[in-house]
């Protein structure tokens, strides 16, 4: 049986975008957020600015 495993999400805590095999994260913005210590605020959101991660949380809206 084969599993299609071309797509897989976002490592970045609370991004949905989808990811091709082989990569981590959806875009520069998800890479350097995830690995700089920022203390939680309360804001799910990843502001990716990417449409289907939700762009209401996206820089500059």
């Amino acid at each position: 049986m084969i599993v299609d495993q071309s797509s897989q999400t976002c490592a970045h805590k609370g991004c949905t975008c989808e990811v091709a095999s082989g990569q981590t994260y959806c875009s520069p913005h998800c890479a350097n957020a995830a690995t700089q210590a920022v203390p939680e605020s309360g804001d799910s959101a990843c502001h990716c600015g990417h449409p289907q991660c939700g762009a209401a949380g996206a820089p500059g809206s």
